[in-house]
């Protein structure tokens, strides 16, 4: 996400193609988690989940095979915003109490202001949900956030590691991490299996190419061939699981097998089109404020409260009103709306609370 606070002119700092790829990844981002609230059981709201299509069986529905294809791109959009973080942070050795303060302070007012408003609507909240509602970074409420928190809080260690260890020895390390990756891409049950290693390992990565490979980074052919040779695999690899789980009871329920984050398919296309975007030489304060406003937009569309008693009864709503045949263009048009609901929430979020959040940072570390 784009996880630093609020600056005024940001066009002046990066180029707007960073920022317009991490635009495109949170509304894929919203568009997955949209489609995975109906292809998902709520462990925490029943009353829905009679609507629910399994989008982890095979189908021989195109609706329902296009919408698995899209959810499982999900990965490809938290995996850009992972590559980066990594790639701006392995330049600079520095760590800032006041990012990090600010970070858990803005997703606990988030998260305190949905509990506050659900509450006061007189919606029967679990006592589970309160309190996962007022420890927001923990129980994996926003997975990514948490991550990035302590990604962010080591990352001067991961540098110092990357700067003093040889050209071979960091090669070894990315081959060894993305042998990991691949081999619990096949299974997580076959090593220990954690998404902060993946991210480690993609901050390694992208630090490589960032020292030894810069020429790589800026073909734009290679990056767009290996891009167009990820996409086409992994889609070809979720065709043929659908395929196989449509005449093999084994195979059956694994259409979202691809939807992890170690994906390697994945990684690819997430470093590559980094590549291909940082070299898009546009300047946009408009685009650079969006993507400012990429981490509220996160914790907003996929608030625990929202996720579990909203989005259900608007798939409802929806379902009642128009049916199933109609549920990629409900799906589609239930998040645009919610992006853009999302976007106009962040921008009122970040001209109040998070205006004084920095103020009060501000004072406190000066």
């Amino acid at each position: 996400m784009a996880m630093e606070n609020r600056v005024t002119d940001r066009s002046d700092i990066r180029q707007s193609g960073i920022e317009l790829l991490k635009i495109i990844a949170i509304f894929l981002i919203v568009v997955s988690h949209v489609i995975q609230s109906i292809g998902q059981i709520s462990p925490d709201n029943h009353l829905y989940n009679s609507n629910v299509i399994n989008l982890c069986e095979s189908t021989d529905n195109p609706q329902y095979l296009i919408m698995a294809l899209i959810w499982n791109f999900v990965m490809y959009g938290v995996d850009i915003f992972f590559v980066s973080s990594a790639w701006f942070l392995s330049r600079n050795i520095g760590f800032k109490i006041s990012k990090l303060f600010r970070l858990v302070v803005n997703t606990w007012i988030i998260s305190f202001i949905y509990l506050s408003v659900y509450l006061l609507s007189g919606v029967h909240v679990s006592g589970k949900l309160i309190i996962k509602s007022l420890l927001p970074n923990l129980f994996a409420n926003n997975w990514f956030v948490s991550c990035y928190i302590i990604i962010y809080a080591i990352h001067p260690l991961l540098n110092i590691i990357c700067e003093h260890i040889d050209r071979s020895l960091h090669g070894i390390l990315v081959i060894a991490g993305l042998a990991y990756c691949l081999i619990t891409y096949i299974s997580e049950y076959l090593l220990f299996y954690s998404k902060l290693i993946i991210v480690v390992i993609i901050y390694i990565s992208v630090s490589y190419i960032r020292k030894y490979m810069l020429n790589y980074s800026e073909n734009k052919r290679m990056n767009t061939a290996l891009f167009l040779s990820a996409l086409v695999l992994n889609v070809s690899i979720i065709l043929l699981i659908n395929a196989a789980g449509n005449r093999y009871a084994f195979a059956d329920g694994l259409l979202m097998h691809s939807n992890v984050i170690q994906n390697p398919f994945i990684i690819i296309m997430a470093i590559t089109s980094f590549n291909i975007f940082k070299q898009i030489k546009i300047r946009s304060r408009i685009i650079n404020y969006l993507s400012s406003l990429t981490l509220f937009i996160y914790l907003i569309h996929e608030n625990i409260l929202f996720r579990t008693y909203s989005k259900p009864a608007i798939w409802n709503s929806l379902l009642t009103k128009y049916g199933y045949g109609n549920i990629l263009i409900c799906s589609l048009s239930f998040a645009f709306v919610l992006f853009i609901s999302s976007v106009i929430l962040s921008a009122l979020y970040d001209i109040s609370f998070n205006r004084l959040v920095g103020r009060l940072t501000d004072r406190a570390v000066s």
